[in-house]
């Protein structure tokens, strides 16, 4: 490198760069990212009982509890349906006009059918059952997305200490090089690429902080809390296979029970409710002198095999065999995250071992290096290089670590355990 350079400005301007990163990027972030503090206190149950409560689903717990209820209560009713009063008057006064009236009232009351009410109250249970497992499956839905923002969280904080460390070795390592080039010791050349490498590590800085910026957007978004808790590992569950207890299968089988529930009553509802009219009657025949008192009783049986009862039942058995659908996905899918999560830790728990010591021998190398090059033995390029591959291993290393742990959360999440 040519003394020539350092008449260009160009050593300046890189020195007005290095400062100019380093004073705007960390101020423009605590302007508009509050910080998120660790709180010991504060459980993993906890954060999840809050981001139940915010969670959209939460508003559906209270109507299935309801709609359990209105099957419950229609079930135990002694009418079918909504009973109704009819009246009904007639005259001949705009025909032959000989005095005829008959006045007739009457109270109309659907029956149940044969096994019907059976049916209604099967439909009550189901829906009973259904209201109980979709709180523990919603619980568990939320746990999920709650484990993946907070191992997201995590491997961003890693991610921004990592690169501040790093910033923090080039910067030291630039400003020996600027002392040991005004000493006359080392080119202007190791400066400029000392400076260089200080920038690129504070764009990594910049980089690291808009990843953990996002991640603690979704947090407090997912639990509206302004502190989280401590990152700890959570002990593997030994439930080895996906059980019929699991939370989001027995939702979804107490959804398919319903669904089936469903379908029973509207195939005994399509064939129509036969009704009982009761009601009294005063008629008056025409050229009569007086009025005659009376009560009827009138039952009404709907006739089988209309095409337009069966429709309701077909849409009813389609819903139960889409359900049916569900639930076998389900038992599908869960069987899969199983197998990846269980795969997934064999593979984390293998690299963190090898990655641990393979950082271990960077960060020896990278010492060596940087003894060398302050003894004058060593070029700046070649402990740059042993630097930027201990850092990388670090990385590595810590990466395979967060791993472990969400792979741990993750193997809990596909057996159905959550806090």
């Amino acid at each position: 490198m040519s003394p020539g350079l350092a008449r260009t400005g160009l050593v300046p301007l890189l020195f007005w760069c290095a400062s100019g990163v380093a004073a705007v990027a960390e101020p423009h972030g605590a302007a508009h990212h509050e910080p998120l503090p660790e709180r010991a206190e504060l459980t993993l149950a906890a954060v999840l009982d809050e981001a139940v409560s915010r969670y959209p689903d939460a508003a559906l717990l209270s109507a299935r509890a309801g709609q359990a209820e209105a099957w419950r209560a229609r079930s135990r009713s002694l009418l079918a349906d909504t009973p109704s009063l009819s009246f009904r008057y007639q005259t001949d006064r705009f025909g032959d006009d000989a005095g005829l009236q008959e006045y007739e009232g009457g109270l109309e009351l659907p029956l149940w059918r044969w096994g019907e009410r059976r049916a209604a109250g099967a439909l009550a249970g189901a829906s009973a059952a259904v209201a109980r497992t979709a709180a523990p499956g919603l619980r568990w839905q939320v746990a999920g997305e709650l484990r993946e923002v907070l191992w997201a969280m995590a491997r961003a904080e890693r991610e921004l200490q990592a690169a501040l460390d790093t910033r923090d070795l080039n910067e030291r390592l630039a400003a020996s090089v600027r002392r040991r080039h005004e000493l006359g010791d080392v080119p202007l050349a190791d400066v400029l690429l000392a400076d260089s490498a200080a920038l690129a590590a504070e764009e990594a800085v910049v980089d690291a902080t808009a990843l953990l910026v996002d991640a603690q957007r979704e947090y407090r978004t997912l639990s509206g809390l302004d502190a989280r808790p401590p990152f700890e590992a959570e002990p593997l569950s030994p439930i080895e296979e996906i059980t019929p207890d699991h939370p989001a299968l027995a939702a979804a089988a107490a959804e398919l029970e319903r669904a089936r529930a469903r379908a029973d009553l509207s195939r005994r509802s399509a064939r129509g409710s036969p009704t009982l009219l009761l009601g009294p009657r005063w008629e008056r025949p025409a050229l009569g002198s007086g009025y005659d008192d009376s009560v009827g009783l009138t039952l009404t049986v709907p006739l089988p095999g209309t095409a337009h009862g069966r429709t309701a039942a077909a849409d009813a058995s389609a819903e139960a065999a889409a359900a049916h659908a569900a639930r076998d996905r389900l038992h599908r899918s869960l069987a899969l995250a199983l197998h990846e999560a269980e795969h997934g830790l064999e593979v984390a728990t293998a690299n963190l071992a090898t990655s641990s010591r393979r950082a271990g021998l960077a960060a020896r190398h990278a010492d060596m290096g940087r003894t060398a090059y302050e003894a004058g033995e060593g070029d700046l390029m070649d402990l740059l290089r042993l630097q930027e591959a201990a850092v990388a291993a670090r990385r590595t290393r810590d990466r395979f670590d967060i791993e472990v742990a969400r792979r741990t959360a993750a193997y809990n999440q596909a057996v159905g355990v959550y806090p």
